[in-house]
C-alpha cells in the first residue's frame, strides 16, 4: 500500500489566566500532587493566581494537521 504524507504543524500550547486573562499558566516548580488523578501546580506570570491541572502540564508541545 503506497504511503500518504500529510503535513502537521509543530505547536506551543499555552494555557491563558483564567483570574487576570492575561498571563500565562506556567509549572509551579517541579512539584506534582500524586492523587489519582495526578495534579500539577501551574502558577500565572502576570497576577500570580494558583490553580492545579489535572495531567496537563503548560506550556505543553503538540501537532496540528494544516487544514
Amino acid at each position: 500500500m503506497p504511503e500518504l504524507v500529510t503535513p502537521v504543524e509543530y505547536v506551543r500550547i499555552d494555557y491563558i489566566c483564567d483570574e487576570c486573562g492575561k498571563g500565562k499558566m506556567l509549572q509551579d516548580g517541579n512539584i506534582v500532587l500524586t492523587s489519582t488523578p495526578v495534579q500539577i501546580p501551574h502558577k500565572c506570570d502576570k497576577c500570580g493566581f494558583i490553580v492545579n491541572f489535572k495531567n496537563s502540564p503548560y506550556p505543553r508541545n503538540g501537532y496540528r494537521d494544516w487544514v
